[in-house]
């Protein structure tokens, strides 16, 4: 199971329900390891309160994909050209304006999903330590770590990688890198990638 900050949640969670509702053994001939990236609960919490404004910052729409593109770069939603140029205008679709000309506006409203932000991330930490298969976390930097996931950490109850010089879309600013630390956790715990 793998999943990037919400998603990362999600993955734990749904790692979780399936642990619980299985139980015993058979449940890890379904899910054979967790790879989370960049989402911790501490500091999602902590950023929450600010999520609100972060969004509403953001244009509402834009006069073409080049535009959207250059925004997720000036940004630094993404630092890498070239992966803004995939992933930035599928975060779009084409509307007509009150003058009836074409613009991009975002696909999701995410200010719609605000009353869930709280519970995406509350119990994150416990849940995704009290997992009992390979997990691995990757971060953007060591300051993302909260006090329970370090004393883990030091325990050995999951790997950790941090990727430097990276924002918090890991995946996209340096895909070689999390792709390398992805195939070494497969390879590490004789994960089939099929």
């Amino acid at each position: 199971m793998v999943g990037h900050s919400m998603g990362g949640s999600i993955a734990t969670k749904a790692t979780n329900h399936i642990q619980t509702e299985l139980k015993g053994e058979a449940w890890t001939e379904h899910i054979k390891g967790l790879f989370i990236i960049d989402v911790v609960e501490g500091s999602a919490m902590d950023a929450l309160p600010f999520m609100e404004s972060i969004v509403a910052q953001r244009p509402t729409q834009f006069s073409s994909l080049q535009s959207v593109v250059k925004y997720g770069v000036n940004s630094n939603t993404v630092r890498n050209l070239e992966s803004a140029r995939v992933s930035m205008p599928a975060q779009v679709v084409p509307q007509t304006d009150t003058k009836g000309q074409k613009v991009w506006a975002w696909r999701t409203d995410l200010l719609a999903s605000k009353p869930f932000w709280t519970e995406w991330f509350t119990g994150l930490t416990q849940t995704f330590l009290d997992l009992q298969i390979p997990k691995q976390l990757l971060l953007a930097g060591n300051d993302r770590m909260d006090k329970d996931l370090t004393i883990a950490h030091m325990q050995g109850k999951f790997k950790m990688v941090v990727v430097d010089n990276v924002g918090h879309v890991i995946q996209e600013d340096r895909p070689d890198a999390v792709a390398s630390v992805f195939k070494q956790f497969l390879e590490k715990f004789h994960i089939p990638a099929q």
